[in-house]
């Protein structure tokens, strides 16, 4: 009696393999190695897809990044909804050569007024988190 050789990979990675998912997918979903995800695609000769990056692209202008980064609260109030370093709300901009960062209020300030402030900017709208751009301007030492 003839046995056809019986091939050495697991039948739920083939089937999320053959939907089109990628190897981190089917990991994640399974729970299961990187090792047993390659074996099992190269045993039924699926070849992978290349990536095609992260689906994030930095935004070109700190103008642009503020616009995006930004959640309408009610009552003309805009807070922040991006990148936070250590409590502090930092806006990013430029691509990977030249990478920027800077303050949401500042970038505010001057979709406002036209030009950088020249010292602290903060809300004068009574909201501490306030980043609208009519409702800051510079602090008076």
């Amino acid at each position: 009696m003839n046995q056809s050789p019986v091939a050495d990979y697991r039948l739920d990675i083939a089937q999320l393999l053959k939907q089109g998912l990628s190897d981190r997918a089917v990991m994640r979903q399974l729970r299961c190695g990187r090792a047993a995800v390659i074996e099992t695609r190269n045993a039924l000769g699926i070849i992978r897809k290349p990536r095609e990056g992260s689906g994030h692209k930095m935004a070109a202008s700190a103008e642009d990044a503020f616009w995006a980064n930004i959640q309408a609260v009610g009552d003309g109030h805009f807070v922040w909804a991006g990148y936070v370093e250590n409590g502090t709300p930092r806006l990013q901009y430029g691509g990977r050569e030249g990478r920027r960062r800077c303050s949401p209020s500042r970038v505010a300030f001057r979709i406002r007024a036209g030009r950088n402030p020249e010292g602290p900017v903060a809300p004068t709208c009574g909201r501490g988190d306030c980043v609208a751009p009519d409702h800051l301007d510079e602090v008076k030492a």
